[in-house]
């Protein structure tokens, strides 16, 4: 009766440690599929990042050309600045020529 119980026991066991490594089995090609799809999502993931480095040099790029422009439109403000400048104090002077003969005809006139 012993050795039955053994046999029993010893079945028993092998049945339960068969039924434990199938599902070892399948849980080990559940994690090589989930490992596969996560290959597949690095793979795409390292193109996206290849992606924003390239458009991030892009951008840096683009960021120099308008620095650079922005530094021309400056110099070009400061030079229409004096340029008005300029033609404020020409004005300014045609203006005093004006109004002095103006004064000096129209005194002239008012004597008369």
């Amino acid at each position: 009766m012993d050795v039955e119980k053994t046999v029993q026991f010893l079945l028993e066991q092998q049945a339960q440690f068969a039924a434990q490594q199938q599902q070892l089995a399948a849980q080990q090609q559940q994690f090589q599929r989930d490992l596969e799809d996560l290959r597949g999502v690095v793979g795409r993931l390292a193109g996206v990042v290849q992606g924003v480095v390239g458009v991030t040099q892009q951008l840096g790029g683009v960021t120099q050309q308008l620095a650079q422009i922005q530094d021309r439109q400056q110099q070009q403000i400061g030079e229409l600045i004096a340029a008005q400048k300029h033609t404020d104090e020409r004005l300014d002077a045609l203006i005093k020529v004006v109004d002095d003969l103006v004064r000096r005809n129209g005194s002239g006139r008012q004597s008369v």
